[in-house]
């Protein structure tokens, strides 16, 4: 967040951080933003970003949404922070932490956790939507909880479904390798939310070649799979889809 004025707020580092080089601190002068607060998720939370953190944070009522990109180290095989959480929520105006996913997702993880939230207003109730670098979908309740045994205010999950159909997970009852053409991807884009709708994707690293897709339609409310691609009907009513439209056929 930022104030009109430079170095007005409590954090007077900004010439050090809004520099390539801390060695060589920029002059601050009255063009540049205020940083108000800074929130260090590795010190602070001991996560271990993959690549990079790319998570568009959601801001709503006063509270930030994001994930943290907690995943994979190098090799690629190895997850340093699998009880990190891939999800957290800040308070907007002071950067206080106010509470984290602990659904496993990084104990999971295929690649890293990178999706961005969306809040969804459904019967007067709020749900956060977020796709997992576990190739899950969930629902949180966006208003954390405490969980008194671990002391943690966490975000209540309300569904969780799997983004990959079963073939992409399994073979012949053998796990298919992660990274290749028929298997499973993780969610990489921002969930969508349209007339009472919610629409997911997966998704992988473009470095990883070609691969299948999926697009998951879903009741936000329940997670329950919605309507077909042609909107007439539920796809439950699909068994050979396995409740998901196949848009690697040919849309």
């Amino acid at each position: 967040m930022a104030w009109p004025t430079a170095t007005a707020g409590s954090f007077k580092d900004e010439a050090k951080y809004m520099t390539a080089d801390p060695a060589n601190p920029i002059t601050i002068g009255d063009k540049h933003a205020d940083i108000i607060w800074s929130y260090d998720m590795r010190e602070e939370l001991g996560t271990f970003p993959h690549n990079v953190s790319s998570c568009s944070p959601l801001v709503v009522n006063g509270v930030v949404y994001t994930a943290t990109s907690n995943g994979m180290d190098w090799s690629h095989t190895n997850i340093p922070a699998p009880l990190a959480p891939a999800l957290v929520s800040v308070d907007a105006e002071t950067g206080k932490l106010l509470g984290e996913e602990m659904s496993g997702v990084t104990e999971r993880v295929l690649h890293a956790s990178w999706s961005s939230p969306t809040l969804a207003k459904i019967n007067n109730k709020e749900i956060l939507l977020w796709g997992g670098g576990d190739g899950f979908a969930y629902g949180f309740d966006p208003k954390p909880v405490r969980n008194e045994e671990e002391e943690l205010d966490v975000f209540k999950e309300l569904w969780k479904i799997d983004a990959n159909p079963p073939e992409y997970r399994e073979k012949d009852g053998e796990p298919i390798k992660y990274a290749t053409y028929r298997g499973p991807s993780e969610v990489i884009g921002t969930f969508v939310y349209e007339d009472g709708l919610a629409y997911v994707v997966i998704g992988q690293d473009p470095e990883h070649g070609d691969g299948v897709g999926m697009l998951t339609c879903l009741d936000p409310a329940t997670g329950k799979p919605g309507l077909d691609l042609q909107g007439n009907r539920p796809l439950d009513l699909y068994p050979e889809r396995q409740g998901r439209p196949h848009l690697h056929r040919g849309i």
